[in-house]
């Protein structure tokens, strides 16, 4: 193995383990990384940040039409 294909796997490796190490931080709360302490997470309301987003994408589209 030459030491180009050592890197190669080596940052293959790298990268795999924080992709899954990303992945199991962001489940860990159930929620995005701004809702993980909110109220709508604790108490099972409605989620301000999602609303925005939605509310965005919704003029965004009626824009675009």
């Amino acid at each position: 193995m030459s030491p180009a294909d050592v890197i190669v796997l080596a940052v293959v490796a790298a990268l795999l383990f924080f992709g899954i190490r990303s992945l199991l931080r962001d489940n860990k709360n159930g929620c995005s990384d701004c809702g993980g302490s909110c109220s709508a997470h604790k108490n099972g309301g409605a989620c301000s940040s999602a609303e925005r987003m939605i509310a965005h994408a919704n003029k965004a589209f009626e824009q675009h039409k």
